[in-house]
């Protein structure tokens, strides 16, 4: 992730136009410098060939009025040849320096923040406590107060201008699952308003497997907390379950001298379920 990010910045860096005129300053200024060390070179080879008297014109012809002393002509050659290599390096330590300062500069400034997520939950118009919130791809839950509100911080989306909120809680046998895709710039005063799931019956008969016997004290348990009953003594059971109508549900039914099965019911239609004794 670090790799990716630095690598990001240096070519955001690369584009930035101080960046492409240091690249043309940078190329003219070698090409430039590497011709007049090239001319250098090749008059020091062939200073020495020419006349005595013709040695100091060429000098002064190639680079202007020679030092009064301290220098002869090989070593003013020389250094002045060691200046534009000096030079030429140093355009490029600078262009150098430069990029990686603009590359910092789109590093930090693309650093991720924090985003901060508040708001309040309610639950059939009323304030919902002690529900639990969490944001799909990030680690972490975090409670509703008394009052339903919730604030907390999550790391910033660096992929992804929206975000999904799951709010989970139980209201009586109902187990709330809710999610939402709401805009990362909106976290930070959300409003969830939810309902409990509708109120249906679920009926039906249990029997006795291969006999058809009614089988009494049966306990009904549907998945997800949305309800529960039991058997009367003709097998029939009927009880208020959450869900649509005609909305499948897991049921577990378990008695005593039978095994325990799981079974799918249907809301608001009447079930005829048959389970085995136990061996």
């Amino acid at each position: 992730m670090f790799l990716e990010k630095a690598f990001d910045a240096l070519a955001g860096a690369a584009q930035h136009p101080l960046a492409v005129g240091l690249y043309v300053l940078v190329v003219a200024s070698w090409l430039i410098i590497s011709w007049r060390v090239k001319r250098h070179r090749t008059l020091m080879q062939h200073l020495k060939t020419l006349p005595a008297k013709d040695r100091l014109k060429a000098l002064e012809l190639e680079m202007g009025p020679l030092p009064k002393k301290g220098l002869n002509a090989e070593q003013w050659l020389r250094a002045r040849e060691q200046s534009f290599n000096l030079a030429r390096w140093g355009i490029v330590s600078l262009t150098a320096i430069i990029i990686l300062s603009l590359a910092v500069f789109y590093y930090l400034r693309a650093a991720p923040k924090a985003i901060q997520v508040a708001g309040r939950v309610t639950l059939n118009q009323r304030a919902w406590p002690n529900a639990t919130l969490t944001i799909v791809g990030i680690t972490g839950s975090w409670p509703t107060d008394n009052n339903g509100a919730f604030q907390f911080q999550i790391p910033a989306l660096v992929k992804s201008d929206s975000m999904t909120v799951t709010v989970r809680g139980k209201e009586g046998y109902a187990e709330i699952h809710h999610d939402t895709t709401v805009a990362a710039n909106a976290a930070t005063a959300l409003r969830l308003d939810l309902t409990t799931p509708p109120t249906q019956f679920i009926a039906g008969q249990v029997v006795e497997e291969g006999t058809g016997k009614p089988i009494t004290d049966v306990q009904i348990t549907l998945a997800s907390g949305r309800g529960n009953g039991a058997t009367d003594s003709l097998g029939y059971f009927r009880f208020n379950a959450h869900g649509k109508p005609f909305e499948a549900v897991e049921a577990t039914l378990t008695h005593s001298d039978y095994k325990t099965t799981t079974v799918g019911l249907t809301i608001s239609e009447n079930n005829r379920l048959a389970i085995g004794r136990k061996k």
